[in-house]
């Protein structure tokens, strides 16, 4: 994958030398307070405790997948929570992923909402050469990326990989 997901993950693989690092996916910050989230991961863990441990590290990365989907939950105040101690702690830095139809209202409802300074980075399209690349991996994909209507849709990750379970066989018709 080179979606957002996919690229958060290497920013955080490249950044676990320098850096302490931790990933969560959105869903677990469905809770009411940050120590009920943090205690299902693991019984005794407060962010308390967790901020204890982490003192000694430096700086530390908090990778959170998917936080579009919080916006779904009724419960997301853990996650506020801990918005709140990355804002008031200069060794916790977040990098939150989100499709790009979500952007506006992650910030406005959670970012904006403690005043948290962010920037936003959007995963480009796949370029000419990276489809060609994609379809001289995945034949199968070759007659849908050579399609030029088709072409540019499958320009975003996220069609790309649906395109992937598609039988694009020679006696079937291109959508």
């Amino acid at each position: 994958g080179q979606g957002k997901s996919a690229v958060a993950k290497n920013v955080v693989e490249q950044s676990q030398n320098e850096y302490f690092c931790l990933t969560f996916r959105a869903e677990e910050f469905a809770n009411n307070h940050l120590d009920q989230a943090l205690q299902e991961i693991q019984d005794s863990l407060t962010i308390k405790r967790l901020l204890g441990l982490l003192a000694g590290q430096g700086q530390t990365v908090i990778f959170v997948d998917g936080i579009d989907r919080l916006l779904e939950s009724s419960e997301r105040n853990a996650f506020i929570d801990l918005l709140h101690h990355a804002r008031d702690n200069q060794s916790l830095r977040l990098i939150l992923t989100c499709r790009d139809y979500s952007v506006d209202k992650v910030r406005m409802s959670l970012l904006e909402r403690v005043a948290i300074p962010h920037d936003v980075l959007e995963a480009p399209p796949f370029s000419d050469e990276e489809l060609q690349q994609v379809a001289e991996q995945v034949p199968e994909l070759s007659r849908a990326v050579g399609n030029p209507n088709l072409r540019e849709l499958l320009r975003s990750p996220y069609f790309l990989d649906i395109a992937a379970r598609v039988d694009w066989s020679e006696d079937k018709p291109l959508p």
